[in-house]
């Protein structure tokens, strides 16, 4: 028994410290902010800014697709955690090393090359990391190490980047903020250090074998296929049309940051310490969310989804206004727009999140999860590539207009959500 717990609280702790730097290094070189900031700051074509972010999150799924059949075979998660978080890192070297020729006319193509590999890596360290985590994590200590990575390494950036001021002064304020990076980098490569001590237990031949049932083959193509009927009959219920109607308005929540980046690229990329100061920014919200959102969303979930609305809006507003005030235009005004945005997108997420989980069974969960991240994948794209050709043709402020009326939209549609079956979280 001692060896047991002795076991247990080793795995929770190197667990907590790779989930700690893994989420250290997405502030660090967040596809939200940070790479937007420096694919504008680079010069490259602003029209496909926006993509970044919905690349990142459409590859994901694809490899989630792809390597669930993979990991659910294996013998050791951690390996696969490991792995994904090494493609990450020599990702975002790739994108590093990029910048150091910004007139290079591939920037565009390699960036969103770079952006694929990244929701690639994400995909394949994530669904392995989510069974390593339901494995050897006790469900009675699951919350603590999920509230604890985020609020840590949010505090975490916080001081790297206030570090990164003091410490990491260039004359080209484009060095500075490659040093963040970098930083980032070096981040991502002791994440893969700390998940390789995990004591885990290799799955043995009978439990690897449990991955296809009755004959039936699992693999990419039949998850395609199998997604193909958990739409058709997902998408016959009024409340997950009405859902998903909301999940693609509050777009303008969760994949509205790109576009304040390439706004603020406009007038602060070649100030010294601004995106550290928007990595600060974005960070403070999301530690104000931890602890602020739990208690809202516990109350009302449509309450919730507004107030994120009206949060995102806020900050919407307080660009606009920069725009036309130029007397405004300050780093850390500016700041504030992406710590409203961060404490909104989070907002956005765990009250559509809970929404999903809490409407529907144990047994029909995932299928549904699984339409709905797909349909606002697609979606994202579409509503990222309109924006980005947008703030090309009219300006960086453009697409901060309309995602400020999307803004709107949504808080007044989210009113229109059944929540008949929300009194109670559902049994899982």
């Amino acid at each position: 028994m001692a060896t047991v717990d002795r076991d247990e609280n080793w795995n929770f702790s190197t667990l907590l410290g790779q989930s700690i730097f893994t989420s250290l290094t997405y502030r660090l070189t967040s596809p939200k902010l940070v790479l937007p900031f420096l694919y504008t700051a680079l010069g490259a074509p602003v029209v496909f800014a926006g993509l970044l972010l919905p690349l990142v999150q459409i590859s994901r799924l694809i490899a989630q697709l792809a390597s669930a059949p993979i990991i659910s075979g294996a013998g050791l998660r951690k390996f696969y955690v490991a792995l994904g978080t090494v493609i990450l890192a020599a990702a975002l070297g790739v994108a590093g090393l990029a910048s150091n020729d910004p007139n290079a006319a591939w920037l565009a193509v390699l960036f969103l090359l770079v952006a694929t590999i990244i929701g690639i890596a994400q995909g394949l360290s994530g669904i392995a990391y989510w069974d390593l985590f339901g494995r050897v994590v006790p469900s009675h200590r699951q919350s603590t190490l999920l509230f604890s990575k985020a609020a840590v390494a949010a505090v975490l950036a916080i001081f790297i980047a206030l570090g990164s001021q003091h410490f990491l002064s260039h004359e080209d304020a484009l060095d500075e903020h490659l040093e963040l990076l970098w930083l980032g980098i070096a981040v991502a490569v002791l994440a893969c250090v700390v998940v390789a001590l995990v004591r885990e237990i290799p799955s043995d031949a009978a439990e690897n074998e449990k991955v296809a049932k009755n004959g039936e083959t699992i693999g990419f193509r039949s998850e395609l296929k199998k997604l193909r009927k958990q739409a058709t009959v997902a998408l016959d219920h009024t409340w997950f049309r009405r859902f998903n109607t909301v999940r693609m308005l509050f777009l303008s929540v969760q994949l509205a940051m790109p576009f304040y980046a390439v706004h603020a690229a406009g007038h602060h990329a070649h100030k010294h310490h601004s995106m550290s100061t928007f990595v600060i920014s974005s960070s403070i919200g999301i530690i104000a969310g931890s602890f602020i959102w739990h208690r809202i969303v516990e109350r009302s979930l449509q309450v919730a989804m507004v107030l994120a609305a009206a949060i995102a809006c806020a900050g919407g507003i307080v660009a606009i206004v920069m725009e036309a005030v130029p007397e405004l235009r300050g780093v850390l005004l500016y700041g504030l727009t992406f710590l409203l945005l961060a404490f909104a997108a989070q907002g956005a997420s765990n009250a559509g999140t809970l929404y999903l989980v809490r409407f529907t069974t144990k047994e029909n969960r995932p299928n549904y999860l699984a339409v709905s991240n797909v349909l606002a994948g697609a979606a994202g794209v579409v509503v990222a590539f309109v924006f980005g050709v947008l703030s090309h043709l009219q300006g960086a402020v453009w697409p901060i207009c309309f995602i400020v009326a999307m803004n709107i939209v949504a808080a007044v549609y989210a009113l229109r959500l059944d929540v008949s079956k929300l009194q109670a979280p559902a049994k899982a």
